[in-house]
């Protein structure tokens, strides 16, 4: 309970208790090399096109990477694709590529078929140096033992399976073996035979083994992120400038947002969605979380992973048949089924495939952020990113297995992610990191304990006291968040119960995996290790189920408010805050502005105009459909008639009157679901513009061609007179084109040789063409 007669206690206070686990501000470190541009790349940069600025405030030390670092080459699909030769490699031609592009279906990164079809020798020649290897393999046990196996070791795997005598030969290699790079970028496949000691599926496994592969899965994700995205790096140090400028400007993929929006929520007031890519300790679980996110979505929730087409439609068909008999039953079907796809091996026949293709598209999906760490590092992101394919190979791999191990089995397992922003939950979630969570514990709480000292001297009749307090706070947004002060007990309690705070989930690492198996209940299973939930009828006789908690929820905790009126208060989302982003990057803060982004084979799109305050939900055709409008009905009200340097151009853009305009509206509207698909759309429009004036310009002088004399002309003019794109091709092809050709050739004629010819030559083809223009020529309807 909190006493209000604190004059006393006040008057030998005459300071704020520190601020703890402060975040000091860091400055940029390495200078940026300025390099002169090239007359090409000034206007480029000037206009916004340069395809660098993608890197937002890294621009300048990409651009020195790219001139000046020799093996400095940026990783994407196609830099992959090099690296893997030929033979082993499934890669869709430059036709296929093109039409997917028109279309907005880039195909899909992938790396198979088959690919990457590493023998099992190379494997082990890799591993363990030692290319005679293959010889030995007569000497295995080939053994259908079903009994349960333990479960592999965290971060290893060994080279060859027990022989007979129970020792493996060789030492176990950790799973992160380097990838040879010798002309040939494949991952290494795990021999899981080797890495389990078997070559055929037991009828279960114990909670051991799934506990066991579910650690080693999630610890080699760890270690993955922590070498390619930590390595204590702070990104702020790497800008170009000390503008406060966020380091979401560099672009993300669409994939990489959409999962940074499931796995982590921001600390306002001490981490930011800013320092989640800058710190090194943040970067680290964001990108852990992500991975987990895939896994989960694309592995842990598929029926059978790398299941053949076949056997993939059977498993649906079956599991939408039966979904709504018990669990149990439904289960057994599904484990039947799987097996059968098995056919009394470890992996199905597509597994490494499906591996192959997830690996291509994961690597894509943190393509941006690679790279950038690459830049910082020194490592060249081309032969970087073999071996980060590497890695992640093998952790799609692992995780594969690990499904494959619950699809055999008659358990039920169920995976469940935590929610950031939630409440902490002790039985269901654990902590990944429990330093992150203690930071924000002690900022947050000292900031809390500075509060109750300027409320309590608000509170006090020391009025000079309490000025006095507050004007020590330096930083307005402190200040910020202790004003207003309460001036009365009811409102000091109810502020006071508004700022408390507790645990809650900053960063979902990595799901939760509970395991129910149907058990007989003759005898009660008391083991404290396994919890236990019974189901008995009045006889005492039927069918039970045991709960195993495999794993709990590994999540990164922070101390968030529990009361807040807002939601707003304890974090913004992540949209929102890259729409701050754009909307601080629009000139005069209302201009739109030129945009990239990344195409899903890791490349850059084209540069784009965005416009941040159009509605989303809005076509953007019609941003361009109305900016080309108003130019056009401008220039025609205030341009046209006069003598222009640049009749070519008047005429293109004021050439086209408005009923033109609502036609290609009409048009678009029509053609929607059709042709206008994909990127450029506005584009493609102007493709079928063309075509029109091709076709009427064709019409119109069949037309005079059949009329006879000036009958047959009103016919061609009255036909011109309708068609609106004639009228356009009459007055700017064979009008003001072929004059402005003239003028060029006549500048061009200073010079004796080259201009003479040139003169002759334009004004041969510009009398012709002036002379099949007829009397229109120039005329804009």
């Amino acid at each position: 309970m909190v006493s209000f007669d604190l004059d006393t206690e006040l008057s030998t206070k005459s300071s704020l208790p520190p601020v703890k686990s402060p975040r000091p501000r860091r400055s940029r470190r390495v200078k940026a090399k300025e390099i002169p541009y090239s007359l090409p790349e000034l206007v480029q940069h000037s206009l916004g096109l340069h395809p660098d600025l993608i890197w937002g405030p890294f621009y300048q030390k990409f651009r020195a990477a790219r001139i000046e670092r020799d093996n400095w080459k940026e990783f994407n699909l196609d830099t992959l694709w090099s690296g893997i030769p030929a033979t082993t490699q499934k890669r869709p031609g430059i036709l296929s590529r093109c039409i997917g592009w028109l279309e907005g279906e880039d195909p899909r990164p992938t790396l198979s078929e088959g690919a990457l079809k590493t023998g099992r020798g190379r494997m082990n020649r890799h591993l363990d140096g030692d290319e005679d290897d293959d010889d030995d393999d007569d000497n295995e046990d080939d053994s259908d033992d079903d009994e349960d196996t333990p479960g592999a070791r965290p971060m290893y795997r060994k080279s060859k399976p027990p022989t007979s005598g129970g020792s493996a030969k060789g030492k176990p290699v950790p799973w992160t073996s380097k990838v040879p790079l010798n002309n040939d970028w494949s991952p290494t496949q795990i021999d899981f035979s080797a890495w389990h000691g078997r070559y055929k599926h037991p009828q279960d496994y114990d909670d051991t083994f799934y506990h066991n592969t579910y650690l080693a899965v999630y610890n080699a994700i760890c270690q993955c992120v922590d070498k390619w995205f930590g390595s204590n790096i702070y990104l702020d140090d790497w800008r170009d400038s000390d503008a406060d400028i966020s380091i979401w400007q560099v672009p993300m993929t669409d994939q990489f947002v959409q999962y940074a929006r499931c796995v982590a929520h921001e600390d306002v007031g001490y981490v930011n969605w800013h320092d989640i890519l800058n710190d090194p300790a943040h970067r680290k679980w964001l990108v852990a979380g992500i991975f987990g996110q895939i896994i989960e979505r694309n592995i842990f929730n598929s029926l059978l992973f790398g299941a053949s087409e076949s056997y993939k439609k059977e498993l649906e068909r079956h599991d939408s048949q039966w979904v709504l008999q018990e669990g149990f039953t439904r289960k057994e079907g599904r484990r039947q089924i799987a097996r059968a796809a098995l056919n009394n091996t470890l992996l199905p026949s597509k597994f490494w495939d499906s591996v192959d293709d997830l690996a291509g598209q994961t690597i894509l999906i943190f393509q941006p952020l690679f790279t950038l760490m690459c830049l910082v590092t020194g490592k060249p992101p081309a032969s970087s990113g073999a071996m980060f394919l590497q890695e992640v190979h093998s952790i799609l791999a692992m995780a594969g297995y690990f499904q494959i191990c619950t699809a055999i089995s008659p358990s039920i397992f169920h995976i469940l992610s935590a929610t950031p922003g939630a409440r902490f939950q002790y039985e269901e979630e654990t902590h990944a990191d429990h330093s992150i969570y203690h930071r924000s514990r002690d900022f947050h709480g000292s900031h809390n304990e500075r509060w109750h000292v300027l409320a309590d001297a608000a509170l006090s009749t020391d009025t000079a006291l309490s000025q006095s307090l507050l004007s020590r706070v330096t930083d307005p947004n402190e200040t910020a968040s202790y004003t207003p002060l309460p001036t009365t007990e009811e409102e000091y309690r109810y502020r006071d119960h508004f700022r408390r705070r507790g645990g809650k989930v900053m960063y979902a690492v990595f799901p939760k995996l509970t395991r129910y198996s149907a058990e007989n209940i003759g005898s009660h299973l008391s083991d404290p290790r396994r919890p236990t939930s019974l189901q008995e009828n009045e006889g005492g006789q039927g069918e039970g189920m045991r709960i195993s908690l495999l794993s709990k929820c590994l999540v990164v905790y922070y101390q968030g408010l529990l009361h807040s009126v807002n939601d707003l208060d304890d974090g913004t989302p992540l949209d929102a805050h890259l729409r701050d982003i754009a909307l601080s990057r629009m000139p005069g803060h209302f201009l739109p502005y030129m945009n990239r982004t990344w195409r899903s084979d890791g490349k850059q799109n084209a540069a784009r105009l965005h416009w941040p305050l159009w509605p989303e939900h809005v076509d953007r055709f019609w941003l361009w459909w109305l900016m080309a409008l108003v130019t056009s009905q401008t220039l025609r009200f205030c341009l046209v008639g006069g003598d222009f340097d640049f009749p070519v151009l008047v005429a293109l853009l004021a050439g086209k009157s408005f009923a033109w305009y609502v036609l290609e509206a009409g048009i678009y509207v029509f053609a929607r679901g059709n042709f206008l698909r994909g990127h450029g759309r506005y584009w493609k429009l102007q493709v079928v513009n063309l075509g029109i004036l091709a076709v009427g310009y064709g019409l119109v002088y069949l037309g005079r061609g059949q009329g006879q004399g000036r009958e047959g002309n009103q016919t061609g003019a009255l036909f011109a007179k309708l068609a609106g794109p004639l009228a356009w091709l009459d007055g700017v092809v064979l009008g003001k084109l072929p004059e402005v050709v003239v003028k060029i050739g006549e500048v061009l004629g200073v010079e004796k040789e080259a201009g003479g010819y040139v003169r002759s030559v334009v004004q041969r083809y510009g009398d012709g063409l002036g002379s099949g223009s007829g009397n229109g020529s120039g005329s804009v309807v």
